[in-house]
């Protein structure tokens, strides 16, 4: 006991005093268990302790820290703490301990790195305070040490973890949104922002539906009522972008919970929109090219005999004037399956010889004088609004005629009390031209948008179910696009695109 008393200068500062006041044995007895103690509690602690001169140099060491930077203790005890530091952690711990000495600080703590004997690094939380004379001068101080390696990789691991799903929300080109238990956005990511229009803000202070359209909320919000529980639900949905266009959406809905609770749903979407155009282009392609080659056939084999037949009908027609009403019956019925191979033909992809640079604006006035009457006589107003000095389109003009004739008889097919259509001609783009009608019609109800364009389907009594069929296929000939928009009882809107006229 007197042995650990004569190495531990610390013990006369802190109980010397004891021994001065109090002769007592018992006392002293008490004292020396009380010493014996706190050495067994220094000696076993699972800190590392250490009593150092103002100068770091350390004088008392405990088996743990000994462990911890693997130097037995005659090792430590010819050294200064300086030795074990990192060098990039050790400036900060000098200005610490300077401040310290000087009063500024009655003790400090950090984390630094330490060096092990065998060169690796390791963590450690050190706290520092000083021990003063009567004089107030520092005369030693005690240091804790707790190896916090350990936390400190796994908090690297965690951190990395973070940047690697930060950097995946940054840039995955995946609309990614976190939705609490009530469909309230909480946070996406950029793609979200770029992809939808609307600001960060915008986005994360309205419910997920508000950006859905109307007639999708009730399947959009089912998908999202199957992610409750423990099921990823999927489905397409379809967001309205900031500037009105419709995107459609791959859209996954996956749960998540933290300690058995449900905290809300991440939903992943990624545009289709491209991709579902390709594949109905290719879908509407594919059957134009096999009706093609069957009109061509169907319309050569039977345009000659219908020649023959009508020729043979006007002679008797010449010599049989009491059956004249037999012979109006049949010709507007030849007449009429006429009509249906002419139209068949433009099926087929016309030769490439046959298109010359034509304006656009001259086609359309010429499309005009022959619905002027039809229009006038359902008081039918066309106003046609046009940029100048538009640069030519490559075309076959018939065909393009054929096109706009359609759209238009459309459009005041639609009209029954009369209104305004509205044709607007101007430059889209650089290497583009676009002729847009709005009507002022019935408009066409949703179920029936994307049957436009299907062989033999028509939405009017009479119709041959080839027009909108016909015109997809000059648009596509004439390497074009063609957009509809409709709202029932407020009209339709046609947007015709064609490449202009490159030197």
């Amino acid at each position: 006991m007197t042995h650990f008393r004569s190495h531990h200068p610390w013990e006369y500062h802190e109980y010397g005093k004891y021994r001065g006041l109090d002769q007592d044995s018992r006392r002293e007895e008490s004292h020396g268990k009380l010493d014996e103690l706190f050495k067994q509690s220094f000696d076993q602690a699972a800190t590392g302790f250490a009593v150092l001169t103002p100068q770091g140099k350390y004088l008392i060491v405990n088996q743990t820290l000994c462990e911890m930077l693997g130097y037995s203790e005659s090792e430590l005890l010819t050294s200064y703490f300086q030795m074990f530091s990192y060098p990039d952690d050790l400036h900060q711990d000098l200005i610490y301990l300077k401040e310290m000495l000087e009063g500024k600080r009655t003790c400090y703590q950090m984390e630094k790195r330490c060096v092990h004997k065998s060169g690796s690094l390791l963590w450690v939380l050190l706290s520092v305070s000083v021990i003063r004379d009567g004089q107030g001068k520092p005369q030693y101080l005690v240091s804790q040490m707790q190896d916090i390696t350990a936390g400190k990789k796994m908090e690297k691991q965690l951190l990395d973890e973070q940047k690697r799903y930060l950097a995946l929300l940054e840039y995955i080109p995946d609309m990614i949104c976190f939705l609490d238990y009530t469909g309230r956005l909480c946070d996406v990511n950029p793609a979200a922002v770029k992809l939808t229009g609307y600001s960060e803000e915008e986005l994360t202070s309205n419910f997920f539906l508000r950006f859905i359209v109307p007639e999708e909320w009730d399947r959009v919000w089912n998908l999202l009522e199957e992610a409750k529980g423990y099921r990823v639900s999927e489905g397409e949905i379809h967001i309205m972008h900031k500037e009105g266009h419709r995107l459609i959406m791959e859209a996954r809905a996956i749960p998540i919970h933290f300690e058995g609770q449900q905290e809300g749903v991440y939903l992943i979407a990624r545009d289709v929109t491209e991709r579902k155009k390709t594949e109905e282009l290719f879908r509407k392609s594919e059957k134009l090219t096999v009706i093609g080659q069957i009109a061509a056939g169907v319309a050569h084999e039977i345009r000659n005999p219908l020649t023959t037949l009508k020729g043979f009908i006007q002679l008797f027609h010449a010599g049989e004037e009491g059956k004249q009403e037999y012979y109006e019956v049949m010709m507007g019925e030849l007449n009429r399956i006429e009509l249906i191979i002419t139209e068949m033909l433009v099926l087929a992809k016309p030769h490439m010889s046959h298109f010359q640079p034509r304006h656009i604006d001259k086609i359309i006035q010429n499309v005009l004088i022959l619905l002027d009457t039809e229009a006038k006589h359902k008081n039918i107003r066309i106003v046609v609004a046009g940029e100048a000095d538009l640069a030519p389109v490559l075309c076959e003009e018939n065909q393009l005629k054929q096109l706009f004739i359609h759209l238009l008889k459309n459009a005041v097919e639609s009209m029954e009390h009369g209104g305004k259509i509205l044709i607007q001609i101007r430059g889209h783009g650089k290497d583009r031209i676009c002729v847009r009608i709005t009507d002022q019609g019935c408009g066409i109800a949703p179920e029936q948008m994307h049957k436009l364009g299907e062989p033999f389907y028509t939405t009017k009594e009479k119709g041959t179910g080839l027009g909108m069929m016909i015109s997809y296929k000059i648009i596509e000939d004439h390497q074009g696009t063609m957009e509809i928009e409709s709202k029932m009882g407020e009209g339709t809107t046609v947007s015709v695109y064609l490449p202009i006229m490159t030197e």
